[in-house]
């Protein structure tokens, strides 16, 4: 999976969110700075890019996962897979349709089945994993655009893309907008070591990206556009925290309509940031 910027995400066993869990933090989520708000011993906390890197292996850096408009859906499922869903909307396809076709790959298959095989076996990951939604088992069509070079994969920014999915269903869920949480349920309940440990010899790799996480920034996915302020969580670090930055403009939450924007133009403002 590292090959297409993955990282180790066909490893994650499937796993269930505790909703008392998010239900307990419910309170105490402020979605305009994407955090959980404690007590003054604890102060801020929140699931951060290094989080996403730490733990399900994805890149830091890359290209934002943001989508063009796709006209002809039957055209494009064909062109990338071979074969189109007879039934329901093409506007997304069914968990149980891409194992039903893509689930076992032939013995005698030829390298562009295993191209095919291999952009189904990725739109499903994707969808079961780093955009995961408890309330269908479904994958919108627009995200195999990330794999129709699937040699090109690992140049998009899935670190950034995860935390913003979840940065947004969390959003949604503590304000009880959603009867059930979505998202990564590793990210949310694994149980990890300290960042660093003093005795530990740091990878330059590591350290290198640690230093990108800590950035005041936008995180973006398609339609979606959430501030990032780890400034608000040094002590979640192990650092003394300072005065945080007021909350970032992000601008309007678009609704999930108008599938044919370009969302790449409507986010430029933000990419270049």
């Amino acid at each position: 999976m590292n090959t297409f910027g993955l990282g180790a995400l066909s490893i994650i066993p499937p796993g269930q969110i505790d909703q008392p869990l998010v239900a307990t933090n419910a309170e105490s989520w402020r979605s305009e700075i994407n955090s959980f708000h404690y007590n003054i011993q604890i102060g801020e906390m929140t699931p951060t890019l290094f989080d996403v890197y730490d733990i399900l292996g994805l890149s830091v850096v890359g290209e934002h996962v943001t989508c063009r408009p796709i006209n002809a859906l039957h055209k494009f499922i064909e062109d990338n897979l071979g074969i189109v869903p007879t039934e329901g909307n093409l506007t997304a396809i069914k968990h149980s349709w891409l194992k039903a076709n893509f689930w076992e790959l032939p013995p005698d298959a030829s390298p562009v089945q295993i191209v095919k095989y291999t952009q189904a076996y990725l739109l499903f990951l994707i969808s079961v994993t780093n955009f995961a939604d408890a309330s269908v088992a479904t994958v919108p069509t627009r995200y195999l655009q990330f794999f129709e070079d699937i040699e090109q994969a690992h140049r998009y920014a899935w670190d950034a893309a995860a935390l913003a999915y979840l940065y947004r269903l969390l959003g949604k869920a503590c304000t009880f907008k959603r009867r059930h949480f979505s998202g990564s349920a590793t990210l949310m309940q694994v149980i990890w070591n300290s960042y660093f440990k003093l005795d530990e010899e740091i990878s330059d790799d590591r350290h290198e990206a640690f230093e990108t996480v800590m950035c005041v920034t936008t995180l973006i996915l398609h339609d979606i556009v959430e501030p990032y302020m780890p400034d608000h969580v040094c002590r979640q670090f192990g650092s003394k925290q300072g005065i945080p930055r007021n909350p970032l403009s992000v601008g309007k939450r678009y609704k999930r309509y108008g599938r044919q924007r370009d969302w790449r133009n409507v986010n430029s403002d933000k990419i270049h940031h």
